[in-house]
């Protein structure tokens, strides 16, 4: 009772916080748009010279991470309408693994799927956007050559069939001061990063009456953790 009760404030508060941040992006995206267009125009018309190259470079890269931001902010605002369908686990994590494949060079992923895996029922693109962002962080926290690893099992915990999705890496792992706010809106530890990747991934897995968590491997490096019910029993054991 006590969780659900705080599901249910964190669910209120989140949605007075997404109703505000999708106001403000919506108020941004217009001049951000007016920007882009104008440096856009700038460049076709004018020659761009060898020593202001760099100055059109960062403001370019500076309006790519103020649109990304805006794109987030608007993701995380609206409400979601999950188009559910009957799925199997294995080809969405392939989907979402080589969506990272330019950034695969610098971190060897592997997946393991067990074999025979009940099929879930999942909203697929919202699910291969949770996966995604997992590999990507995944990536970019692990050592040069090092793996990244996905795991996929069904799992039985309280008479009830759960699909249970890992992404590990070989990084630093979580401070421990960090963990409990990994999945807090605007948090974030990456220089660049906008801290909403995983509280929209969290959104997510529980519009679908899932749970994901994120820990420390013993061995090192970072585990999240991403549990789904599987389809015949997604009704009963949510």
């Amino acid at each position: 009772m006590v969780t659900l009760q705080e599901q249910l404030r964190r669910a209120e508060t989140l949605s007075v916080i997404g109703t505000m941040v999708a106001g403000v992006a919506h108020e941004v995206r217009n001049p951000l748009f007016s920007i882009s267009a104008t440096l856009d125009a700038f460049e076709a018309v004018f020659e761009i010279q060898e020593e202001t190259l760099p100055l059109f470079t960062t403001l370019r890269h500076e309006i790519d991470r103020l649109s990304q931001l805006t794109r987030e902010l608007l993701e995380y605002g609206k409400p979601l309408d999950l188009n559910l369908s009957e799925q199997t686990i294995e080809g969405l994590l392939r989907s979402a693994a080589s969506s990272c494949a330019p950034m695969d060079e610098q971190s060897r992923v592997r997946l393991a799927v067990e074999p025979g895996i009940s099929p879930v029922q999942i909203d697929y693109g919202r699910l291969r956007q949770v996966f995604q962002n997992l590999i990507e962080n995944a990536i970019q926290h692990s050592p040069y050559g090092a793996p990244v690893i996905i795991e996929a099992r069904e799992i039985s915990e309280n008479d009830c069939g759960w699909l249970e999705c890992i992404v590990k890496d070989c990084g630093a792992g979580f401070a421990p001061e960090v963990l409990p706010k990994v999945f807090e809106p605007f948090f974030t530890k990456r220089r660049g990063g906008t801290g909403l990747g995983l509280a929209i991934a969290r959104r997510i897995v529980e519009e679908h009456k899932g749970e994901i968590r994120a820990g420390n491997r013993p061995e090192g490096g970072a585990i999240l953790t991403v549990r789904l019910p599987v389809a015949q029993q997604a009704i009963v054991c949510v």
